[in-house]
């Protein structure tokens, strides 16, 4: 039996949560409190996601710490945050200096109301960012709850809230109609450095003002047209529109928010911000290896999916990318 097909057996249903060992929290509170979510002024610190979608998907001590060893010197060098919580939340929102007080008041309010609560009260007015930073801050948030680590939940919306709502995304989803099929868009210009820049690009564009749409069992489709667009093209950022979709269903489903319109709003956004490539929808799953943290986030991202929306195509494609997995 290979260890994929092991996996595939003995993986854990949606709603239970992966026992994190008291090693690899304590290791990854340490880094957390030393480290922004950023690194070079633009890249994400993918450590903790790395980390825990090693263990997620069954690889032990030596071969998670190898990897966070092998990732830690691209790092920016590590300080102590200075986390005093801002005099306003709303005056820090989207201001990315402010990170390490929002992640002081985020800490607090876990440490008050419980990361339910916290949830409910603040990722309905942040959960529009979720195409910020190529959908990492949503994604190191998704990682949090599913691991039931609060003090990652905390670091994941600090990092949503000093990315900042998108008050533009929300506008769009807010004109989602219902159609028959899922149609994807012809390609617009997406100018910028990054890819965060030609998002917000493509939305002041306005290449998709009326062309947001949804689709019965909209989460399955769109998911699983991300992960088409991705196993076609090998796109580094298609690779993101699965992931997203992952952390987007992870969080939305936390505080059962519907949120069709808007992750169809930041996939188009986001799959006309990687150039609208043109791609099969019936695409066989196919290997793109990329690099550690990636290899590994698409594989627990797909065994999730493949949970979550009872999708074939997902089991598929999480088998094959976690046999290609050196552990």
């Amino acid at each position: 039996m290979t260890h994929a097909q092991s996996i595939a057996r003995a993986w854990p249903k949606a709603d239970v949560v992966p026992q994190v060992p008291a090693w690899l929290k304590a290791t990854l509170e340490t880094h957390r409190n030393c480290h922004g979510p950023l690194y070079g002024g633009f890249l994400s610190d993918h450590l903790p996601m790395m980390a825990l979608a090693f263990h997620g998907l069954g690889a032990d001590r030596a071969v998670i710490t190898a990897r966070q060893k092998a990732y830690a010197p691209r790092l920016d060098a590590p300080a102590v945050l200075q986390t005093n919580p801002p005099p306003q939340l709303a005056a820090a929102l989207g201001d990315r200096a402010a990170y390490a007080s929002l992640l002081g008041f985020f800490d607090a309010e876990v440490e008050r109301h419980g990361v339910q609560q916290a949830l409910v009260a603040h990722l309905p007015t942040l959960i529009s960012g979720w195409v910020r930073d190529a959908f990492h801050p949503i994604i190191r948030l998704a990682y949090g709850i599913r691991f039931s680590m609060p003090a990652e939940v905390a670091a994941g919306l600090a990092y949503l809230a000093c990315a900042g709502p998108h008050r533009a995304l929300a506008a769009l989803a807010s004109t989602a109609q219902m159609a028959d099929a899922l149609a994807f868009p012809e390609a617009a210009p997406a100018p910028g450095r990054t890819f965060d820049e030609k998002c917000q690009a493509v939305v002041a564009s306005g290449a998709l003002d009326g062309a947001v749409h949804v689709v019965s069992d909209n989460r399955r489709r769109a998911a699983e047209t991300a992960l088409a667009i991705f196993h076609h093209t090998g796109d580094f950022f298609a690779l993101h529109l699965v992931t997203g979709c992952h952390a987007l269903a992870v969080c939305s489903d936390a505080i059962d928010l519907d949120a069709d319109a808007l992750m169809n709003a930041g996939l188009f956004t986001g799959y006309l911000a990687a150039g609208a490539p043109a791609f099969d929808p019936d695409a066989e799953p196919r290997l793109w290896p990329i690099d550690d943290e990636h290899d590994a986030k698409i594989a627990f991202s797909c065994w999730e999916l493949a949970q979550m929306l009872d999708s074939q195509r997902f089991r598929d494609a999480a088998a094959l990318h976690t046999s290609a997995l050196d552990f």
